[in-house]
This record gives structure tokens, C-alpha cells and sequence, in this order.
């Protein structure tokens, strides 16, 4: 995305309707959170 948001800015952008923009930008910064090596 062009402008940076805070997550929570991008899924207020995701709740307001169909914008793959931001699920693909929310999807790229969790990711990593969700498979960190050494947690279970």
C-alpha cells in the first residue's frame, strides 16, 4: 500500500469493504508473528 497504517488502520480499510490491497499487506506483517521459530 501507498499510505502506511497501523494494523488496526488496515482492518478498518478491510472491514469498509473489498480491499485486497490491505488483507495483503495485514496477511505480509502477520505472518511472521504467527510462525516465529521456537514457539509452539
Amino acid at each position: 500500500m501507498k499510505v502506511k497504517l497501523s494494523d488496526a488502520g488496515l482492518v478498518t480499510q478491510i472491514g469498509s469493504g473489498n480491499n485486497m490491497e490491505a488483507e495483503t499487506e495485514l496477511f505480509c506483517r502477520m505472518a511472521p508473528r504467527m510462525i516465529s521459530p521456537g514457539k509452539s
